[in-house]
């Protein structure tokens, strides 16, 4: 029995391996979380299947029209959920408005926010005044690890500008290229990493 081409596009194992690949790669854009894969790959499938019967042999070779077609649908999910985001029709509310609580007390939905939570609706991000003492605490001790004229390159730059340190010290822009590449060592070598 000859098998059909929908069955040959499932079972072909390059149509297996780039259907997870393009939906892995589509969860990783924004607006698109990791528990959106298996969902995506449904769609992805349903694309193959509903045009895998126009494929021409005289023109590509399955995986061709598979590439093609999974290429397209990715396109198209990509689209449509940039735009349901751009044309976010869920409507905007206050968080002012009074909201019911238990026993018939009234509160806001502010009542109810996180410090955190209040900072971050209005697009900006509390400060963690803790991370910071100990980051400043870190990159002190790195510093001291550095021989002098590395620290004190580094704590010119961190205040200003590679071209005003050089000008400062009296010193060319590539001899503070050096010292902080020096310094770059230093940091690595007391933890910090290269992001």
């Amino acid at each position: 029995m000859r098998k059909t081409r929908a069955q040959e596009a499932i079972v072909s194992n390059y149509a297996r391996t780039l259907i997870p690949f393009k939906a892995r790669q589509l969860c990783r854009k924004a607006g698109f979380t990791p528990s959106d894969q298996e969902d995506i790959e449904q769609q992805l499938w349903m694309a193959v299947l509903a045009q895998v019967d126009n494929y021409n042999p005289e023109r590509a070779s399955l995986d061709t029209m598979i590439d093609c077609i999974v290429d397209s649908s990715a396109r198209m999910i990509l689209r449509e959920r940039r735009t349901r985001r751009r044309t976010n029709s869920t409507p905007v509310e206050s968080i002012d408005l009074p909201i019911c609580c238990e026993e018939d007390l009234e509160s806001t939905l502010a009542d109810c926010l996180h410090a955190g939570d209040r900072v971050r609706h209005r697009g900006a991000f509390s400060r963690d005044e803790q991370l910071l003492d100990e980051t400043r605490e870190a990159v002190e001790q790195a510093l001291q690890n550095t021989p002098t004229g590395v620290r004190d390159v580094c704590r010119r730059v961190m205040g200003g500008s590679i071209l005003g340190t050089s000008k400062a010290l009296g010193i060319s822009r590539r001899q503070v290229r050096k010292r902080l590449a020096e310094a770059k060592e230093a940091f690595e070598n007391s933890g910090f990493g290269n992001s």
